[in-house]
């Protein structure tokens, strides 16, 4: 298919279409989400960023070797290995040639079997930088316990905003980093583990790393795949795993509505609809959220409650507090 290639003919370049949505449909559902919906236009399934690091060497076009100290990087049959080498202070990695505002990236990764270090080393890294300032970052840490964790954090103007950690074991990792406007969704093994409305909306680039640090130690790790995925916003909701079927079609189900204080399933009316795929486009007001009349049921014994009943889907209880009848 001809979007997957760039030809020169004349003076004009021809190449991937830029995203532009034609048709949303249905283009109303319930507040509570869970619609099935298909978008179609073009430019929807964007490869021309994609790299399996099958090639004998990195590809140049798409990639910069920021490695440093006795780091290395390498490509091939068993795809992208980092190695920091032995020496303190090595780095082995990549920067991404391309950068983008609104994007959702993602790398698979593999941490081997290796020996306990004496102190903390950082055997992958994924950054969306734009900046030594500025960037969003998932890495992993390998301590002198033998545990991995996996770390979120994001940096504004030099300070973090904000971070989160939890633990992680070596094998298959899939790390993809989502960022909307000026929030960044973490998401890992396909689930958003923490979200962060504290970055700023300019163009970044990718990177992945492995560093040593200050420990006299080969970090290393294995990148099976750089993705660019598709998303689709409703609002500033998200369907962040949509199934692009083609250039042109892209399905999903909706999420619950929001409304202005931030509260699940308790707005109804028009909303806008965004896809990023080979760039962001926006179609005003082309999808709308209705109430639906609803019971719910609960049987909570540590509290007493039996039954309650709600027909608003603005009056839903929080979580901490008890309603019944």
């Amino acid at each position: 298919m001809s979007v997957y290639s760039e030809k020169v003919y004349g003076s004009f370049l021809y190449g991937p279409d830029p995203a532009s949505i034609s048709t949303v449909s249905p283009d109303t559902g319930p507040s509570i989400g869970g619609q099935s919906i298909i978008v179609e236009g073009v430019g929807f399934d964007p490869r021309q960023w994609d790299d399996l690091f099958d090639g004998l060497i990195l590809d140049v076009a798409k990639w910069t070797d920021i490695s440093g100290g006795g780091g290395s990087v390498s490509t091939g049959a068993s795809r992208l290995q980092l190695t920091t080498g032995v020496v303190a202070g090595g780095v082995a990695g990549v920067s991404s040639a391309a950068s983008w505002v609104n994007c959702q990236l993602e790398v698979r990764a593999i941490l081997p079997s290796v020996t306990i270090p004496v102190g903390t080393v950082i055997p992958l890294a994924f950054q969306l930088r734009i900046d030594a300032n500025n960037y969003a970052m998932m890495f992993v840490e390998l301590s002198n316990t033998g545990a991995y964790t996996l770390n979120c954090d994001v940096h504004r103007g030099g300070v973090s905003v904000g971070a989160y950690t939890q633990t992680c074991s070596r094998g298959t990792l899939n790390l993809r980093i989502l960022r909307w406007g000026r929030t960044v969704y973490f998401i890992f093994n396909g689930t958003i583990i923490y979200t962060n409305s504290n970055f700023v909306a300019t163009a970044a680039t990718a990177r992945m790393y492995s560093s040593n640090l200050a420990i006299n130690y080969d970090a290393l790790a294995t990148v099976e795949w750089f993705y660019w995925r598709t998303f689709i916003t409703l609002d500033n909701q998200l369907i962040y795993a949509p199934t692009v079927v083609s250039n042109s079609r892209v399905r999903g189900f909706t999420p619950p509505s929001i409304n202005d204080k931030d509260v699940s399933a308790a707005y109804a009316g028009l909303v806008d609809v965004s896809i990023i795929a080979n760039g962001t486009d926006t179609s005003t007001d082309a999808y709308e959220y209705y109430f639906t009349d609803r019971l719910r049921i609960m049987n909570l014994r540590q509290f007493g409650i039996k039954l309650s009943i709600i027909d608003d889907d603005q009056l839903i209880t929080k979580s901490s507090e008890s309603k019944g009848l």
